[in-house]
């Protein structure tokens, strides 16, 4: 082949580009809002991915009562399963000598809010574990309020289940009354909300 008379290259790009427009990147290299927001999502997988055995070995420590509580109705029935660290927008754990004794996940929710579930193994409870997770939860939610695009934080908890009643309430979620999911022994419903503190930020 004669390079010599291939000397230019042409990029026709495809239908529907916009030449210039970066998506993710501002002009100075920094992240735009929405690549804070892919940056985090890919991070966030990544890790639900790296430590999905670790809390599946916290859920497996539960009795039947506490699989209920979690929502388990079959005891064979898993929680890290690829869908749901598809679903983690961030999760938070708790380590002693090098293995995971709780967690605290906050999730994509299909009503477009998002969702927490958290898990305690039962040797290591009673401990503070959850509200040690709690607090950087929430720090990580009043940093990267900017990059969530759900207006509330949703927490289920059965009405028998005082312990994790107590940790919504105190860490500011409020109850809502008007929820009912339809079953008999209803799940009660506390929520965050995060329109007033990105109000409160601004």
């Amino acid at each position: 082949m004669d390079f010599k008379r291939y000397s230019e290259l042409f990029h026709y790009g495809v239908k529907g580009m916009r030449w210039g427009v970066r998506r993710y990147q501002n002009k100075d290299g920094s992240l735009t809002p929405l690549g804070k927001r892919h940056y985090l999502d890919q991070n966030s997988v990544r890790e639900a991915f790296r430590t999905e055995k670790g809390v599946q070995k916290v859920v497996d420590s539960f009795s039947k009562e506490d699989r209920a509580k979690f929502g388990f109705d079959d005891d064979k029935e898993k929680y890290s399963t690829k869908a749901q660290a598809e679903a983690t927008v961030k999760r938070f754990i708790k380590t002693h000598d090098k293995k995971i004794t709780a967690f605290m996940d906050i999730y994509w929710e299909e009503t477009g809010n998002y969702g927490i579930a958290v898990g305690t193994h039962k040797d290591h409870r009673g401990k503070g574990y959850q509200k040690q997770l709690m607090k950087k939860a929430k720090k990580w939610v009043e940093k990267h309020i900017d990059q969530i695009d759900a207006k509330y934080l949703d927490w289920l908890a059965r009405p028998d289940n005082k312990s994790s009643i107590a940790l919504a309430e105190q860490a500011g979620f409020k109850r809502d009354l008007k929820y009912n999911d339809g079953h008999k022994d209803s799940w009660n419903l506390y929520r965050y909300d995060l329109d007033q503190l990105l109000k409160k930020k601004r």
